[in-house]
């Protein structure tokens, strides 16, 4: 799962890699910060590492955490 906030307007894309070198784009994963400029996002992660990316300017700040 990921948390956190956006200022910014626009989506927030999810990339993700097995390997920390090749990333793609999971699509299905895009998030958008509500009213208060939050955002959450649940998924299975059958990969390792991921990285989001901020459609539009502003502050942001996320944290990532998962469950065994």
């Amino acid at each position: 799962a990921v948390a956190g906030t956006h200022t910014g307007s626009g989506n927030i894309e999810l990339w993700v890699s097995d390997d920390n070198s090749t990333y793609y784009k999971a699509a299905e994963h895009d998030m958008y910060p509500d009213g208060d400029n939050a955002f959450y996002k649940y998924f299975d992660a059958p990969f390792k590492y991921y990285k989001l990316k901020y459609k539009g300017a502003g502050t942001a700040s996320a944290e990532g955490y998962a469950s065994t």
